[in-house]
């Protein structure tokens, strides 16, 4: 799993059929346990760390699981029909390459003034790398352009993304 993991950070994803070998409850579990730093250096929605945590978690798990379910759909329509098990495991993997990377700005972004042009630069290629890893993973492993699989997390992040986070706000 972990030599999967670093496959994702180079873009070098394998077939999305190769990630069903891996247990959806460990991999659910690494997402779960991830949550954890994450919530820990991010400032979260001004309460405490256990009521972020569980914020988070209620925000994680259907997230992962509805994103598996439209991309289902999504990939079908370019007739890549594949099984809710085995997008979920990937789609779930992806959630773990991207995390890693989101925990470390986190860890690091304390320590660095938010108000100048490089923080705020560094913040941009985070959130850009972050975004392309996904994409060009998606693109890789199930064979759809990258073009369409940017507008299939384009329409995650208008449907799941932004609305979850607004009704936290």
């Amino acid at each position: 799993m972990f030599n999967d993991l670093i496959d994702f950070f180079k873009f070098q994803s394998k077939g999305i059929e190769h990630y069903i070998k891996y247990s959806t409850s460990l991999i659910f579990f690494i997402v779960i346990v991830l949550e954890i730093p994450f919530t820990y250096f991010s400032e979260g929605y001004e309460s405490s760390t256990t009521s972020d945590l569980a914020i988070n978690l209620l925000i994680a798990i259907p997230s992962v699981l509805f994103e598996a379910l439209f991309f289902v759909y999504w990939l079908g329509r370019k007739d890549k029909k594949y099984s809710f098990l085995t997008v979920l495991n990937f789609t779930a993997m992806l959630t773990i390459s991207a995390s890693i990377p989101l925990i470390a700005w986190e860890a690091i972004s304390p320590n660095v003034d938010s108000s100048s042009w490089g923080s705020i630069i560094a913040a941009l290629i985070f959130v850009i790398y972050i975004f392309y890893l996904m994409v060009a993973n998606m693109s890789v492993a199930t064979g759809v352009s990258k073009k369409y699989a940017l507008g299939g997390f384009l329409v995650i992040i208008g449907l799941l993304q932004i609305p979850t986070q607004l009704l936290i706000l």
